[in-house]
């Protein structure tokens, strides 16, 4: 692969974000101080990938100045928990294929998000089930009756005290009992 060290490494993104490089991608900075992530449960570095490298990679790399402006502190100091949502149950994660859309309203100015059919269910979404405040949701977008293609949007999911907001939801899996959405 050829191009900047620098932006290959995710040190642009880093750096915009406030975040401190260091050499081993195991240790973060948190208040000053170096530490190591995962050592004693693995599963930590999954919700960090999911939040540093798919939910902040997505805000920092498909997102305007404005996004970076209003998501990215959030996403860096971890006030802003985020998802990443564009694998369906129909089509896996054959992006071109995917059946939610968002189809711009006029009226009110907003996306409207839809899932028209039980395929179009997003799933495998990391840190959604309990933390998630906003996903980064990939759907094709719908203007005026065109479609657009795939495009990602930024989602709200949660209120501060961690319920879903009108028109969002989940379901917990019988068989382990943990949530999902």
């Amino acid at each position: 692969i050829h191009g900047n060290r620098d932006f290959l490494l995710g040190h642009d993104y880093a750096r915009r974000c406030g975040m401190r490089i260091l050499p081993d991608p195991s240790i973060i900075v948190l208040d000053g101080e170096p530490v190591l992530i995962g050592h004693g449960d693995l599963s930590v570095f999954v919700k960090a990938g999911v939040q540093f490298g798919l939910f902040g990679g997505a805000i920092a790399n498909l997102g305007t100045e404005r996004h970076h402006r209003e998501y990215l502190p959030g996403m860096a100091d971890l006030s802003l928990p985020g998802c990443f949502a564009m694998t369906e149950t129909g089509h896996g994660s054959d992006v071109q294929s995917i059946l939610t859309t968002a189809t711009y309203d006029p009226a009110t100015r907003e996306f409207v998000v839809h899932t028209p059919y039980p395929q179009a269910r997003k799933e495998y979404i990391g840190n959604a089930a309990r933390d998630g405040r906003m996903a980064v949701v990939f759907a094709q977008l719908i203007v005026d009756g065109v479609n657009h293609g795939v495009h990602a949007l930024f989602v709200p999911l949660r209120d501060d005290e961690g319920e879903f907001l009108p028109g969002v939801g989940g379901h917990l899996l019988q068989s382990d009992r943990s949530p999902q959405t």
